[in-house]
Order: C-alpha cells, then sequence, then structure tokens
C-alpha cells in the first residue's frame, strides 16, 4: 500500500505552477511518475477539486474516475495521481466539456474551455529524437509520448500537431524565425510572442532566442523556454471566447 510519505506532499510545498490554496489542508496528493514533470503537472485528482472545484474531496473524485466520467486526451484515466500538463485536453463527459491545460501570465496552470472539435488535437513538442531500425526515428515528445517516423525533417523544438486519441501527425511545425511560440517557464512564462531571432551561447551555456510580444516588445528568453503553437497563427485557442 502507498504510504502517505509517498503519496502526499505538504500543501505549503506544492510546485508554483499549481493554482491551489496552500493553507486550506496540511497535506495534498502527489503526481505518480508519468508523462509529465511533477513541477509542471497536478495530479488528476487535484485538477478535479482544487480548480475545477467538480469535486470536495479525494474520494468523490475516485468515485467519478471509475465511472469513467473522466477522459484525459480523449482516454479513460482512472488514476487519482496521474500527471495532467500543458497541452493536455480534459474532458468531462458527464458535463460534454472539454478543457486545455495551458499555463497563465501568473506562472499557474490554467484550463481554458474549448469546443469538443478542438478536443480531438493537441500540440507536442518534440524535446528528442533517437534514430531506431531501418532508418526510422523516434521522437520523444513534451507529454510523454513516443512517434515513429521516416520524415527527418522533424527536429528536436519543433511541435506537431497530433490527433486524439489515435497520435496521427496532422501537421508539423518548425521552430524558425517567424513562428508563433508560447513560453513555459521563466518571467515570460505564458506570454504569446513571436520568434525573431536564434542566439546561440558559447560553451555550455543554454542558447537564448529574441521574441516580440503581442504588445510590440521586444525580450530574451532561453531557447528550451519557447513552444512553437503556430506558424502565423495559432493552431489551439488561447483564451475563451
Amino acid at each position: 500500500m502507498t504510504t502517505r510519505h509517498t503519496a502526499h506532499m505538504k500543501r505549503i510545498a506544492a510546485p508554483k505552477k499549481y493554482h491551489i490554496l496552500r493553507k486550506k489542508s496540511v497535506y495534498l496528493l502527489k503526481t505518480m511518475p508519468g508523462a509529465h514533470k511533477a513541477e509542471n503537472s497536478l495530479p488528476i485528482a487535484v485538477l478535479l477539486r482544487d480548480m475545477m472545484k467538480l469535486v470536495d474531496s479525494s474520494r468523490e473524485a475516485k468515485r467519478i474516475l471509475n465511472d469513467n466520467k473522466v477522459l484525459v486526451d480523449q482516454k479513460v484515466r482512472k488514476e487519482l495521481r496521474l500527471p495532467v500538463g500543458l497541452m493536455d485536453v480534459i474532458s468531462i463527459t458527464p458535463l460534454n466539456e472539454n478543457f486545455r491545460i495551458l499555463f497563465g501570465m501568473d506562472g499557474r496552470i490554467k484550463l481554458i474551455r474549448i469546443p469538443h472539435e478542438n478536443a480531438k488535437f493537441k500540440l507536442c513538442k518534440i524535446l528528442d529524437k533517437t534514430k531506431i531500425s531501418n532508418g526510422r526515428l523516434q521522437l520523444n515528445l513534451h507529454d510523454g509520448r513516443n512517434i515513429i517516423t521516416e520524415d527527418s525533417s522533424m527536429k528536436t523544438g519543433d511541435t506537431l500537431k497530433i490527433s486524439l486519441p489515435d497520435q496521427k501527425v496532422l501537421k508539423h511545425i518548425a521552430l524558425e524565425k517567424g513562428v508563433k511560440v508560447m513560453i513555459t517557464d521563466g518571467k515570460h512564462i505564458g506570454e504569446i510572442a513571436v520568434l525573431d531571432e536564434f542566439k546561440p551561447q558559447p560553451g555550455s551555456k543554454q542558447d537564448r532566442v529574441i521574441l516580440t510580444a503581442e504588445n510590440g516588445d521586444k525580450f530574451e528568453t532561453l531557447k528550451n523556454y519557447i513552444f512553437v503553437i503556430g506558424k502565423e497563427n495559432s493552431e489551439i485557442r488561447l483564451k475563451e471566447e
């Protein structure tokens, strides 16, 4: 049996990206090992209770999960501690509502309500790729997925628009000048900008990029902090209409 020590953490010590009340109680569920890094995701039970206010307790969260009422990326998921994070699509079947997880400009995880047709796809960032047999490539995506392809034009840092739940590649958006990006970490987290210039750094320093924000201001951040969301226009809804 999982103990409180391993399955819980002090609520006050939860990652900064959690959109929760930190003094409501002492303990909070921890994410189990999974697709997203712990600091960039939260357990689905916490999402349902503390952010969406659909349940009042973990027990109630477990009940609706076991009743197949919650889909993540169009698949039924039942694990209370399942990590959900950036770009994941959460569907609540009794309400016939769908949400996409993004990062807000306050640095915290937020939910955007999306129409049903938008719940059938998501964007995934290519974190790295590996050569496998017969000249094929394995693409390792930010949400833990692995896609096998023979398309050598797909590079680390690019974005794939994939269908859900079958994860067919609908579109490949290269990381290049002029694309629209979302900032996923640092002091500009949550901002939408256009990529102006790559700024390689010497030695072991992380490469940087220069961007233009929606208000016209230019700023600089780490290359690893950008997530391509479209060429001229965003492929996803960024705010509720």
